[in-house]
């Protein structure tokens, strides 16, 4: 009978056991896939990154610095170097193409009411706001209007106390808020 106790006692220390290795384990590989899902998400070729301006044709980023910044006398005083792009992939009715979101970094194009943002898609303008966040969030919508994917800007809201999101729809030549 002293045997029998021997073994019962043996066997559950040994359940015990793999139940602490089967748990430990099981921590283990889900810390390994939150890591690697996190560093999947963060280097996601495929997420729009802002780069420097300078990449863009030097005649379209001297269009963009005009339509969006007031000279003196003509000449143009506005620090290119400054200026960054977030290319936006889209698909519209007529194919794929891109939006060109042009972040001025400038204290001339910032003030109280934030910095001022602007929208480009085929070397056209279609939309300027000022934004208060530095870090917004633009994203093109499953909802569709004349032909063209909403677009969607989320920034901090005014309390910063978490995030506001406006939508803008396309009317034929820019981009409207709606919401």
């Amino acid at each position: 009978m002293n045997n029998l106790a021997k073994a019962v006692s043996g066997f559950k220390l040994n359940l015990r056991l793999r139940l602490y290795l089967a748990i430990a384990a099981l921590a283990v590989l889900l810390l390994l896939g939150f890591s690697l899902f996190r560093n999947l998400y963060l280097t996601n070729p495929n997420l729009p990154t802002w780069s420097n301006a300078s990449q863009i044709e030097p005649s379209f980023l001297s269009d963009v610095v005009r339509d969006n910044y007031i000279t003196s006398a003509g000449v143009e005083t506005f620090d290119k170097s400054k200026m960054e792009v977030l290319r936006l992939p889209f698909v519209s009715s007529s194919g794929r193409g891109s939006a060109q979101v042009f972040r001025f970094n400038s204290q001339n194009l910032c003030g109280a009411g934030g910095c001022l943002y602007s929208i480009y898609i085929d070397r056209q303008k279609v939309l300027s706001t000022l934004l208060r966040s530095f870090e917004p969030k633009f994203k093109f919508l499953e909802v569709v209007n004349k032909g063209m994917p909403c677009l969607a800007i989320a920034q901090k809201s005014i309390d910063n106390s978490g995030e506001v999101e406006s939508q803008y729809c396309w009317f034929g030549s820019s981009f409207l808020r709606v919401e």
